[in-house]
C-alpha cells in the first residue's frame, strides 16, 4: 500500500520465470495499445508495474548466470 510514495507493507508473490516473461509480455502490449483519450495517466501504473518486473526478472537472469 501507499501512502503519499511511502511503502507501507510488503508482499512476497511466487511465480514461475515463464508466468514472469508472460506477465511482462501483457503489461507491455497493454502499453502499447492504442486508445483514443487524451487522458493517458491510465498507462503510468502499468508502465511502472512492468518497469519494475522487468528488473526482477534481470536479477533472476543475474543470479542464474553467478551461480552456472
Amino acid at each position: 500500500m501507499l501512502e503519499n510514495n511511502k511503502v507501507i507493507g510488503t508482499a512476497l508473490i511466487k511465480f514461475t520465470e515463464n508466468e514472469l516473461d508472460l506477465i511482462i509480455l501483457c503489461l507491455l502490449n497493454t502499453r502499447r495499445t492504442r486508445i483514443p483519450t487524451k487522458n493517458n495517466e491510465w498507462r503510468k501504473p502499468i508502465k511502472k508495474l512492468s518497469e519494475d518486473l522487468m528488473g526482477i526478472r534481470q536479477q533472476l537472469e543475474d543470479k542464474k548466470n553467478t551461480e552456472a
